[in-house]
């Protein structure tokens, strides 16, 4: 494994020295599940032991998984407006009317590894796997064969299926400590804005306008009179479609995440203010598929009524 790069990741202390041990071939271990807030570190560090499972620093394989052309690792995410990771993903079923255009994973464990030491499937927000896809799982996680490696991220822990978490080794990453902001050169409204996660401070310090406007936002909100409540709203719509443009999401998926991080940041100004909890209900609401000029407007109205 590359000790340097393990070394570039801030925080993730014991996250660290576990991978280390999970790496090497003796270890026993087909399952990790590593969990942690969003930002922490947890897709890099699960880039670095897919790596050291494959095989040498400068093989073929290794090489391959860099330039993100490896056929001997999966990668599994969730899917459509729900965001949801469903059985046609994990196995080739038959009668389920869930479409899905790849390969399933266990059509991916079926055979062998090609160039690799070992086949590896990373499964990203472990947690948005629906009850039908989670069991389904099971039986790969408990027969994976010699070749086979799991790797399962996730941001909510307590959301995984017990029978799933109890056949993985479940590490936590760990955020890093006071006064890293500094020594990553970022600024520090951003990085408790951040929650103090590396990934999600750098993310939002490469786009600071639109992290900013964000902040802006939310600290003046409380002082807004009741009759900009409709003005609000409509600038709220203009940040959500900024973080559209600026992360190539879907609509629904761009209103989720504003109002998310407008929660974040309401409690961060206003810790005493109720206003996270009515917004935490037009976050619901966005995800079940509400209309989103009718949820921005009632939201606006109602905080600042």
């Amino acid at each position: 494994m590359n000790a340097s790069k393990l070394d570039e990741l801030k925080g993730l202390n014991g996250a660290k020295r576990a991978v280390l041990q999970f790496a090497k071939r003796d270890s026993g271990v087909h399952a990790i599940l590593l969990y942690g807030p969003r930002g922490s570190g947890k897709t890099a560090l699960s880039h670095q032991l897919i790596s050291a499972w494959l095989g040498e620093q400068d093989s073929p394989a290794v090489q391959a998984f860099a330039n993100g052309k490896s056929a001997d690792v999966l990668f599994v995410e969730p899917m459509g407006p729900s965001r949801i990771i469903n059985v046609k993903q994990v196995t080739a079923s038959r009668g389920s009317e869930e479409k899905f255009d790849g390969v399933p994973i266990s059509e991916f464990l079926r055979t062998g590894p090609l160039i690799s030491q070992t086949k590896v499937v990373l499964i990203h927000d472990a947690e948005r796997m629906n009850a039908v896809a989670a069991n389904a799982l099971l039986k790969s996680l408990e027969e994976p064969g010699p070749f086979a490696k799991f790797i399962l991220l996730t941001g909510s822990v307590g959301s995984i299926l017990p029978t799933i978490l109890s056949r993985c080794v479940a590490v936590a990453c760990e955020l890093p400590g006071d006064g890293e902001a500094a020594t990553l050169g970022i600024d520090e409204d951003l990085w408790k804005f951040a929650g103090g996660a590396p990934g999600r401070a750098k993310l939002f310090q490469e786009h600071e306008r639109l992290y900013r406007g964000l902040l802006q936002f939310a600290q003046t909100l409380r002082n807004r009179p009741e009759r900009e409540a409709l003005v609000a709203a409509e600038s709220l719509r203009g940040l959500a479609e900024d973080v559209q443009k600026t992360h190539e999401l879907n609509a629904r998926a761009a209103n989720a995440e504003t109002l998310e991080l407008l929660g974040t940041a309401v409690r961060n100004f206003h810790p005493d203010w109720e206003a996270p909890l009515l917004i935490a209900e037009a976050h619901r609401r966005i995800l079940g598929n509400a209309n989103p000029a009718f949820v921005f407007d009632s939201l606006m109205t109602r905080i600042l009524a």
